[in-house]
């Protein structure tokens, strides 16, 4: 009796001999259906004219596939580079017929970087062994070294999607010309060094041969040559090269004049201390005059010269926290509280009160910095306000006389003139010298994009220069130490309202610290303005600290934080190449 164990041992013999003969049949009807060129034969004569002909003559087994015929194509890149960084070298390719068996045979002619020849007719399906001929004329292929001239060629391309079983390439001259004793050839992937198979020399004509070139593999011939005629150079502006020229050229000059612009008042003086902030120049304008941008700390300068002015004042008050948690961690807050309704003189003073308060308009409101930041909308409105801050503050210096603007689009008879005769000398130069339409739109997009980069373009004037050295000298009596102070001839005595008055312009400059440091054994009170929570007696440290504090935590809720023919040829190498496939 048999076993259930024997059943199965038997029944997984069963299993297996169907799955390989399943496996076989399979392997059988995909063999009977594949691909192949069974050969690939090139002849290749180099005529007097430094060009060369070249008949391919391929014949392909479509086996048990219907198509309608195979497609050829055939790169125009060269294998040596162009004479300048500018140009591109590239060969000519002109197709002079094509057959099958035998007969001429339709084709057409696609796009590509060279030749992309679809050959057979889309009415008409064949299968079976086909020979193909196709002869297409090279020109400008040859390449030129020092020692020797040579004809780099890559023969079948790497780009043929069924194997090629023969290969052979046989170069000739047709009137005048002989070979050198220097030949190579490869087979491969692209990049391979690979040896073919069989090289054939002789004076008049050499023959290259290799066996089984695989899908993606090419076969790529070098030949040195002995000629008595000047091989042809073909090459072409390089358009993208062209065109990022033309862009920064103009750039450039455009870059270079704006800075002449923004230069022409700049001057060359010694820094001389001053005493006292520069006649009617806010605090907030200070910093922008000094590094050319609106940044927290000058943003802080104005608001606390605000409360000066007695628009606002500010309360030091403890975080609304647990009870216990009080006890461990300490959290600063400010209260801003509005004092005075009426309208600043200047339009920055307004945003920097819109800042704060969303509609400033009742005397008595209360703003806590903790709320604001907690606030994701009104975060995104701070965002905005000071995105629109920056602009109103140079538009200001440029009404007080300290900046001016760059206007280039404002359009004067003499400007327009001068715009219209640059673009028309290069339009003109373009075509005419680079044969180059495509360089038109570039040069008129250059000059149509150009208003952007000087929109935004200021320079200090006159005035703004001068003030700008008297700005310095009076950062400089701000930031030395009391000891430091016997160097300054005529320097005021210190005195409590001089530290307040002064401490805006302190903050602008980033030498708060050093300012409070000076003012560390004087009896100073309280600024009606501002309220502490922390101490009964007045500390200039202290009061700087607290200050840093509010900056920090008014910063983060406005979100303006701080800032060939040797062996190092290849396959795939030389001038042509391409590939070619079924369809």
């Amino acid at each position: 009796m048999v076993s259930f164990g024997q059943h199965v041992v038997y029944l997984r013999k069963v299993i297996s001999t169907i799955l390989l003969s399943v496996a076989f049949w399979l392997a059988l009807f995909s063999f009977s259906y594949a691909e192949e060129i069974t050969s690939f034969a090139s002849d290749i004569v180099i005529n007097s004219d430094s060009s060369f002909t070249v008949t391919e003559t391929i014949e392909y087994d479509f086996g048990s596939a219907n198509k309608h015929g195979i497609y050829r194509n055939i790169k125009n890149q060269h294998a040596q580079p162009a004479t300048a960084w500018y140009k591109k070298r590239y060969i000519d390719l002109t197709l002079k017929y094509v057959k099958k068996d035998g007969a001429f045979e339709p084709y057409s002619l696609e796009e590509y970087d060279g030749l992309k020849i679809k050959i057979g007719s889309p009415d008409h399906l064949i299968t079976g062994k086909h020979v193909y001929e196709v002869q297409y004329e090279v020109g400008g292929a040859l390449a030129v070294y020092p020692d020797t001239t040579e004809i780099y060629w890559n023969v079948t391309g790497d780009e043929w999607q069924v194997p090629i079983k023969n290969a052979t390439a046989r170069v000739s001259f047709l009137s005048e010309g002989r070979f050198d004793k220097t030949h190579y050839c490869y087979v491969g992937m692209p990049g391979s060094n690979t040896l073919c198979d069989e090289i054939e020399p002789s004076d008049s004509k050499t023959i290259f041969r290799t066996q089984l070139i695989n899908s993606g593999e090419g076969f790529t011939i070098a030949q040195s040559l002995k000629i008595p005629f000047e091989p042809v150079v073909l090459e072409k502006y390089n358009l993208v090269l062209l065109v990022v020229f033309v862009m920064l050229t103009w750039y450039l000059l455009l870059g270079l004049w704006i800075y002449r612009w923004r230069i022409k008042y700049r001057q060359s003086k010694t820094v001389i201390p001053q005493y006292e902030p520069y006649q009617d120049f806010k605090p907030m304008f200070t910093g922008v005059l000094i590094d050319n941008r609106l940044d927290s700390k000058d943003i802080t300068a104005g608001i606390i010269h605000l409360a000066q002015q007695g628009y606002i004042s500010i309360k030091q008050v403890t975080s609304e926290l647990p009870w216990l948690l009080k006890k461990v961690f300490k959290f600063n807050d400010f209260e801003i509280t509005l004092l005075n309704i009426s309208e600043p003189k200047l339009s920055t003073h307004k945003e920097l009160l819109k800042i704060l308060f969303v509609y400033p308009d009742q005397v008595g409101d209360k703003v806590r910095l903790s709320e604001i930041k907690k606030d994701y909308s009104r975060l995104q409105s701070n965002y905005n306000i000071i995105k629109e801050l920056k602009k109103t503050v140079n538009s200001d210096l440029v009404e007080l006389g300290f900046l001016s603007k760059l206007e280039l689009i404002r359009p004067t008879p003499i400007k327009i003139i001068y715009y219209v005769v640059i673009v028309l000398l290069l339009i003109f130069g373009s075509v005419i010298f680079f044969k180059e339409y495509s360089i038109v739109v570039v040069v008129l997009v250059c000059f149509a994009v150009s208003p952007i980069f000087t929109f935004a373009a200021e320079r200090r004037t006159q005035k703004g220069y001068e003030a700008l050295y008297y700005l310095k000298g009076f950062k400089e009596f701000l930031s030395v130490t009391e000891k430091e102070r016997y160097k300054f001839h005529n320097a005021p005595a210190l005195s409590p309202q001089q530290f307040m008055e002064y401490l805006p312009y302190a903050i602008a400059f980033g030498v708060e610290e050093e300012w409070a440091e000076v003012f560390k054994d004087i009896q100073i009170d309280f600024p009606d303005w501002y309220e502490s929570n922390e101490t009964v007696s007045f500390s200039a440290k202290s009061f700087n600290s607290n200050l840093s504090s509010f900056s920090t935590a008014f910063s983060a809720s406005t979100g303006t934080g701080g800032s060939g023919s040797s062996v190092g040829g290849s396959s795939g190498g030389g001038s042509g190449g391409g590939g070619g496939g079924s369809w």
